[in-house]
């Protein structure tokens, strides 16, 4: 694996963008973002990603609504 860039949250995420995919004859660049938890993340972690995941729109509501 090369061309690639990766990095280590301080929660233990592990991301990795890009790389090098063999197909056939040839090999190509790809921009694909990989995500894999190293440990397992804490319940504040899991539910913030569980509100991004259902609520995909919610960075364009209002903060009085949310609190609300």
């Amino acid at each position: 694996l090369y061309f690639h860039s990766s990095t280590v949250t301080s929660y233990g995420c592990m991301y990795m963008f890009g790389g090098i995919e063999p197909n056939d004859n040839e090999t190509r660049r790809n921009n694909i973002l990989y995500k894999v938890w190293l440990c397992i993340p804490k319940l504040s972690e899991i539910c913030w990603e569980a509100m991004l995941n259902f609520h995909p729109t919610m960075d364009q509501v209002e903060k009085s609504t949310l609190i609300n």
